[in-house]
């Protein structure tokens, strides 16, 4: 009988528990930077992904941009996640450059906790 519970509890548990799907570190885009600026009801964005190459003296890092126009955040996110064929990760992006005065909108709209949080009108030179 105990085993039953057991085997039971165990079932449910893993049933509960979402496990999120496997991916591929060479098929993710490590996000460092975000930058967003905000143009006559269009927004542009700008993401920084950070690329480790392994050198014999340790890690070097190479940095790959994607650039995108759109009415809304969501939809200029969404045109540079077709254009790559990397899962965008922005979760651990360090910092937000933006034009825009309430960055809090877009933090929640992204769902990103930046620990750099930069108001500026020249995005693409703060950008590297």
């Amino acid at each position: 009988m105990k085993k039953i519970l057991i085997i039971l509890i165990i079932v449910l548990e893993l049933s509960l528990i979402k496990i999120p799907k496997y991916t591929e570190l060479n098929n993710l885009a490590i996000i460092e930077e975000i930058a967003i600026q905000k143009n006559n009801n269009y927004y542009t964005i700008i993401l920084k992904e950070i690329i480790p190459k392994r050198k014999d003296q340790g890690i070097n890092y190479e940095y790959e941009y994607y650039q995108e126009t759109s009415t809304s955040i969501t939809k200029a996110i969404n045109k540079i996640k077709q254009k790559t064929k990397k899962k965008l990760y922005l979760q651990k992006a360090k910092s937000l450059i933006t034009n825009i005065t309430n960055s809090h909108e877009i933090i929640i709209e992204l769902d990103i906790n930046p620990s750099t949080i930069i108001h500026t009108n020249n995005i693409k030179e703060k950008m590297n």
